[in-house]
C-alpha cells in the first residue's frame, strides 16, 4: 500500500473517534444535568468497563496526574458512587471499584447516549441508516482482521 493511502486511512481513523466522542457521548451535557464534572463520569464509565482498577491504573487512562485523583475520587467517594480498598497482595496499591450507587449513574449514562442516538439517527433517511449499518459493519470487520 502506498504511503498516502496509508495517511488517508490514518486521518479518517483519527478524526473518527473525536467525531462520535464529540457528536454522542456528550459527557459534558450529561454531566452538566448532573452537575458533576465530565472527568468523574470518564471515571465512572472507566471502572464500568473494567471492574476494580488502581488509581495509579486509572489516572494513566485517562491522563489524570496523581495529585489530581486524589480529589476527584474523594469526590466520588464522597458521592457513594466509588468506594477505595487497598490491595490484599500489595497493601501500597488502593483499588477502586464502583458501587450499586455508581452503576445506576452508568445505566442512566448510558441510556443517555442511547436516547440521543435514536434522536440524531432519526434525522436520517432510512437509506442513509441502512448505509450507516453496513459501513459500521465493514469498519467493525476490518480492524477485527487486523494483527492488534
Amino acid at each position: 500500500m502506498e504511503s498516502r493511502e496509508w495517511e488517508r486511512i490514518v486521518d479518517h481513523l483519527l478524526s473518527l473517534v473525536p467525531l462520535f466522542y464529540r457528536k454522542f457521548m456528550l459527557p459534558g451535557e450529561f454531566s452538566s444535568q448532573r452537575h458533576m464534572p465530565p472527568s468523574h463520569t470518564q471515571v465512572l464509565l472507566l471502572l464500568h468497563e473494567h471492574g476494580t482498577l488502581a488509581v495509579s491504573e486509572i489516572g494513566k487512562r485517562l491522563a489524570i496526574s496523581r495529585p489530581n485523583m486524589t480529589p476527584l475520587l474523594n469526590k466520588l467517594i464522597q458521592e457513594e458512587l466509588i468506594e477505595r480498598h487497598y490491595s490484599e497482595k500489595d497493601r501500597r496499591v488502593i483499588l477502586i471499584y464502583l458501587t450499586t450507587e455508581g452503576k445506576s449513574l452508568v445505566n442512566q449514562y448510558q441510556q443517555f447516549i442511547l436516547d440521543k442516538l435514536k434522536e440524531n439517527f432519526q434525522t436520517l433517511s432510512e437509506s442513509d441508516r441502512d448505509q450507516l449499518i453496513h459501513s459500521l459493519q465493514t469498519i467493525q470487520n476490518l480492524i477485527l482482521k487486523t494483527n492488534m
